[in-house]
């Protein structure tokens, strides 16, 4: 939200901290090493996860990730292999896990239109 209370955002979002559905992703020209990462809410624009802090020093703003898979949601499985870029981090000290928004990288409408379904079934 903006100072005057007014959501900035452009698509729904759904908050899915209740179904415990986990991302799978790598960064985009890494090794490809894996990072598994709770979702906390998703929309057909993006993404926001929670990251245990320790797990990798290249989760910056504009780094580029590719979510191979989301477990956890039938309706969301075939969704794989989507860039997203990193907007912002939220980083608490007193927390043990970083916030991380992300937007997707020209997803296909199809894929919005599933995401779209999705955030639209709650």
């Amino acid at each position: 939200m903006d100072l005057l209370g007014k959501e900035r955002r452009r698509f729904e979002r759904r908050t899915v901290i209740d179904i415990k559905i986990d991302g799978i992703f790598y960064i985009k020209g890494g090794e490809e090493e894996l990072i598994t990462a709770r979702i906390i809410n998703i929309s057909e624009g993006g993404l926001h996860f929670a990251l245990r802090k320790h797990v990798s020093k290249e989760i910056i703003v504009d780094k580029h990730l590719i979510l191979k898979e989301i477990k956890g949601v039938e309706e969301l499985q075939s969704i794989t292999d989507l860039e997203l870029e990193i907007k912002w981090i939220a980083a608490p000290p007193s927390f043990n896990h970083f916030g991380i928004g992300c937007e997707f990288i020209n997803a296909s409408e199809e894929v919005r239109a599933q995401l779209r379904q999705f955030v639209n079934s709650k």
